[in-house]
């Protein structure tokens, strides 16, 4: 797997709302939802049924509570724009989303 391309603002987000880059790594990694965002850009995020799948730990032993909730916008070369937790709203994620 290809090492991860956070930006400058991304990593900084990521810090302030307590994501470590392990996390923000397992989200990328097993991420089965994606809505498209605009020129290019898309949020990415793990489904209930994917984390329910994960059990409650990932292979790399994250804890799946602490990745519900999380959305990672990527742009289109797959480069981490922000990442944010949205656990109560659905209005980010506009359409139900697609598998990927």
């Amino acid at each position: 797997m290809s090492k991860l391309v956070f930006s400058r603002h991304a990593t900084i987000r990521a810090q302030q709302r307590g994501i470590t880059p392990a996390q923000l790594e397992a989200i990328i990694a097993y991420a089965d939802m994606e809505v498209p965002r605009g020129k290019g850009c898309a949020s990415v995020w793990i489904s209930s049924e994917g984390l329910q799948r994960l059990g409650p730990r990932t292979p790399e032993g994250i804890s799946t509570d602490r990745l519900r909730g999380v959305t990672v916008l990527q742009s289109d070369d797959q480069a981490c724009i922000t990442v944010f937790r949205n656990q109560t709203s659905k209005a980010y994620r506009r359409t139900a989303g697609r598998p990927l």
